[in-house]
């Protein structure tokens, strides 16, 4: 299998992979806030057979001259956290983000990884104190631990394995002979990208078996977009509404483990 047909395996749809001087332009099938197709360019060096994958260098400079200062502050923190944890580094001299040199059989994780940190970047836009994003989080946890706790073995913010230590969701559902569960509370697009992403990754590079759940505030949510909830419903396991039907929803995640909790 050569390296465009592991990067189309990776992303499963909605890719192109274009041959270009210095290697390939990839462009995925997920959206950026304006609507825009994420992509990035995969760059081969001919001498050692490794590839390294960066962006064309425009989203850090679009930040800045939006006003979304990168140099100083909680944006700084956060934008240090998300490239060390999506192991991407930024380029001073020419605003590109990147990754290290990688061989061919590691590019489609990393692939997959480098998307997660451009989204994650992008959305430090809107970064700013979310009161309604904070209490549905905080809920959302309690009534899982409440409902669910006697039947599961509950972890936070941990990933599900060493393969998939790139994704963390907010809760891991776990029982002995079940299948694992890992729920992303959906307080931003980002959180959804990164389920899709995570189940992905789980079925095409880690070969783990879970089921990938995004709980939603509700149906009208000004946390996500209506196109995001759609992608959550059509892609993942499951996609249950919160808020109004608190006891189903958690009930529809406990099924995706197989092992319902009558009380």
């Amino acid at each position: 299998m050569n390296i465009e047909e592991t990067l189309c395996t990776a992303f499963c749809d909605g890719i192109t992979v274009s041959a270009v001087p210095a290697g390939f332009a990839v462009s995925t099938g997920f959206e950026d806030a304006s609507g825009d197709r994420i992509g990035f360019y995969l760059t081969k060096d001919d001498d050692t057979d490794m590839y390294r994958i960066e962006d064309d260098g425009s989203l850090v400079p679009t930040l800045m001259a939006s006003g979304v200062d990168l140099t100083k502050g909680t944006r700084e923190k956060l934008f240090q956290q998300i490239l060390e944890q999506g192991r991407v580094i930024f380029d001073d001299d020419s605003r590109e983000l990147r990754t290290h040199w990688l061989r061919e059989e590691d590019v489609p994780a990393a692939a997959m990884r480098f998307v997660a940190t451009l989204m994650r970047v992008a959305n430090l836009s809107i970064v700013r104190p979310e009161i309604v994003s904070a209490n549905f989080q905080e809920d959302a946890v309690a009534r899982i631990k409440q409902d669910l706790g006697a039947d599961f073995r509950i972890k936070e913010n941990e990933s599900l394995s060493p393969a998939l230590s790139d994704y963390e969701p907010d809760i891991l559902l776990l029982a002995p002979g079940k299948t694992p569960v890992a729920v992303f509370i959906a307080t931003s697009d980002q959180r959804i990208y990164e389920a899709i992403l995570m189940q992905m990754a789980a079925r095409h590079e880690a070969k783990v078996e879970c089921s990938i759940v995004a709980l939603i505030d509700k149906e009208r949510s000004k946390l996500t977009t209506h196109k995001m909830r759609q992608r959550a419903r059509n892609r993942l396991a499951a996609a249950p509404e919160f808020y109004g039907e608190e006891a189903a929803s958690v009930l529809r995640i406990a099924e995706e483990a197989r092992a319902i909790a009558i009380h």
